[in-house]
């Protein structure tokens, strides 16, 4: 038994609706059925990626550096450029 969905509304561009029309007809589904599979497919990455953000941001400290980690060294100091990043 699958369970209830709720029922939401947007609008497409005309671009995005026959790109969305096409590639429906090709799986063989309901634009309505596709397009509700495409939004919770996107809408679930979005959330699992700001909660792997989250639990990371928690293990690192407000000064950028893990938690329980030995001090920075100069090299973990050096930017992408190879030069030494300043505290601003």
């Amino acid at each position: 038994m699958s369970l209830e969905k709720k029922d939401v509304r947007c609008k497409l561009s005309q671009v995005a609706h026959a790109a969305l029309a096409a590639v429906a007809e090709y799986n063989d589904k309901d634009l309505g059925e596709y397009a509700s599979f495409l939004l919770e497919r996107a809408v679930l990455g979005e959330a699992h990626a700001a909660r792997v953000m989250a639990e990371r941001a928690a293990r690192w400290g407000s000064n950028g550096m893990l938690r329980g980690a030995p001090e920075a060294s100069e090299r973990d100091a050096v930017g992408i450029q190879g030069k030494l990043k300043t505290a601003r």
